[in-house]
């Protein structure tokens, strides 16, 4: 069921006090404002791991999720799904309109030589699905060697259809630079690079290999490895972690953290973390204050219960053994450098998100050992409580999120990119209508926000 209008407000104001707070908390130095957002992720995600044990694909996994998710300029509520930041900005170039010589004979010339590059990529991309394939399921295969080393001798239909896609492509750009002169070189040359940034499958000096790090009930294992634009974190990222890995083993109590209630709404404003309040609508996905889902006959059920205009105060208490904000940037080899500047046309029918401002991860507020005690009125915690018991006697992975801190209600285990916390380990207090949320993973930092940083201004 949709929320009541005040209810999605009421749930939206208790995100803005949580913007505000790391605001205050964590970028107290940084210029916040039209230019600089808060973003908020799902809280308590899985954030960048590192350490002596950890693989470095598997740490360059986590760098590129925080650092090329998309953030869209009038959304604070991020999602780690979909396009990244990466693959819009090669949409942008693929979307560039030049200024050229109008030869109808030449133009021919160029589209024939498009359907031929259209022809060869189709036979590629075939050629490559098959020979990932046989990667994959070849019994002999050393399993340190990369996919690119291995298709050289194992499987030179790859190199013969990727030879004749750049031959192709050569045969186009060459027409295209007669057409359209330098500025076409230019625009090629940007978009061979960000796509080749963004290959999954194929290294290059612009990406890195990463590799997911999914969390089981009890343990981690690695997925398969893959390619990533190449970015980069604070170089006392890995220290820092190491430090609060000794923190916890050695015992150590919460350190950092902070405290915000439902009444400090006043106090606050969607434009102290750089957002225009008429801009906020319906169009904002609001994570709820409470959801519960489950599967009953098959079908998937949702629950939600949302704090509401009338809701009497709802305190918060966030808790970690350590938080501290760092800085992440993409690789200077791939990024576009003032790219609306230099390409400030766009063809009509560009899709409309081309033409707004585009925004990107700047710096990333990281904690560890993240614990958070949620205090209520009475009438909002029975109806959370009765929603848990609904979904929990009901197989089928139910889960549930409170505060977007993800909870696990019993069901089949799986492993996932996501942390959860067993709803047994969790507290509740039915005199002081509270629930505490324990740290949901010993072992991993989480990511509780993101500073976006506009890096082109909407198209004029």
């Amino acid at each position: 069921m949709a929320p009541k209008p005040d209810d999605a407000r009421s749930d939206a104001d208790l995100w803005m006090i949580y913007a505000n707070k790391i605001r205050e908390t964590y970028f107290a130095g940084q210029d916040v404002g039209t230019h600089n957002r808060i973003y908020i992720p799902p809280l308590n995600t899985q954030a960048i791991l590192a350490g002596d044990t950890i693989e470095q694909a598997v740490t360059n996994y986590g760098v590129a999720r925080a650092g090329d998710s998309l953030i869209t300029p009038d959304n604070p509520m991020m999602t780690f799904s979909g396009e990244t930041y990466s693959q819009k900005c090669l949409r942008y170039l693929q979307s560039v309109q030049l200024g050229g010589v109008s030869d109808l004979g030449l133009e021919q010339i160029a589209r024939d030589r498009k359907n031929a590059i259209t022809e060869k990529q189709t036979t590629f991309n075939q050629t490559q699905n098959d020979a990932v394939a046989a990667y994959q399921s070849d019994p002999v295969r050393d399993p340190s060697q990369s996919f690119s080393d291995w298709v050289l001798d194992k499987y030179p239909a790859y190199g013969e259809a990727k030879d004749d896609l750049a031959g192709a492509v050569n045969s186009y750009d060459q027409i295209m630079t007669q057409i359209y002169g330098a500025g076409f070189k230019s625009l090629s040359k940007d978009q061979k690079t960000v796509a080749a940034a963004c290959d999954a499958q194929v290294k290059s000096i612009y990406n890195m290999e990463v590799s997911a790090a999914l969390i089981g009930s009890k343990d981690i294992v690695t997925g398969p490895k893959t390619y990533a634009p190449a970015y980069h974190i604070s170089q006392g990222y890995p220290t820092a972690v190491k430090g609060w890995i000794r923190r916890a083993a050695d015992l150590n109590p919460p350190s950092a953290g902070f405290s915000f209630s439902s009444k400090d709404a006043s106090n606050y404003s969607w434009a102290q973390v750089g957002y225009s309040s008429t801009r906020l609508g319906a169009s904002v996905g609001w994570a709820p204050f409470f959801r519960a889902e489950y599967t009953y006959n098959k079908e998937k059920k949702t629950e939600d219960v949302n704090v509401g205009s009338q809701s009497s105060e709802i305190k918060f208490e966030l808790k970690a053994l350590g938080i501290q904000s760092f800085d992440i940037y993409p690789d200077n080899s791939w990024a576009p450098q003032d790219l609306k500047k230099n390409y400030p046309h766009l063809f009509a029918s560009a899709s409309p998100d081309l033409w707004d401002p585009m925004f990107r991860a700047s710096y990333v507020v990281v904690g560890y050992n993240v614990s958070i005690k949620i205090t209520m009125d009475k009438s909002t915690y029975d109806k959370i409580k009765s929603s848990i018991q609904t979904a929990s006697s009901h197989s089928g992975g139910a889960s549930a999120s409170l505060f977007g801190f993800k909870l696990n209600l019993g069901g089949n285990a799986s492993y996932s990119e996501e942390n959860s916390t067993d709803y047994d380990k969790v507290k509740t207090n039915d005199s002081e209508y509270s629930f505490e949320i324990p740290a949901s993973n010993n072992t991993l930092p989480v990511l509780l926000a993101t500073l976006g940083t506009e890096v082109a201004p909407k198209n004029s």
